[in-house]
């Protein structure tokens, strides 16, 4: 990550929980992982550790699914999620400001 993008990033995440900004560094350093890959990375053993955060990134623009893949656990379709760049946030905060977005 560039020096300019790394400040960035520090600064704006100091908004986030312990757990959500460590759901959000595991993905920012890791690159794009599904919630099982994040728990399993992140060395927990319950799901709901990283699911919640996952959905409370999402909701606030940090996070977004960038694919779907299987599980190989449980065989169903799950989404990957990547970390968007403070940059790419701060945009899309805009865009929904200016009621250019509807839905993300």
């Amino acid at each position: 990550m560039h020096n300019n993008s790394l400040k960035a990033y520090t600064e704006s995440r100091s908004e986030l929980s312990a757990r959500a900004g460590q759901v959000l560094d595991a993905l920012y350093f890791h690159g794009p992982k599904t919630a099982r890959e994040l728990k399993s990375l992140m060395g927990f053993d319950d799901m709901n550790a990283v699911r919640p955060r996952l959905t409370d990134l999402k909701d606030d623009l940090w996070v977004r699914e960038c694919a779907t893949t299987i599980d190989h656990k449980t065989k169903k379709t799950v989404a990957v999620y990547e970390g968007v760049t403070p940059a790419a946030r701060a945009k899309k905060i805009e865009e929904l400001k200016n009621g250019q977005l509807d839905l993300l």
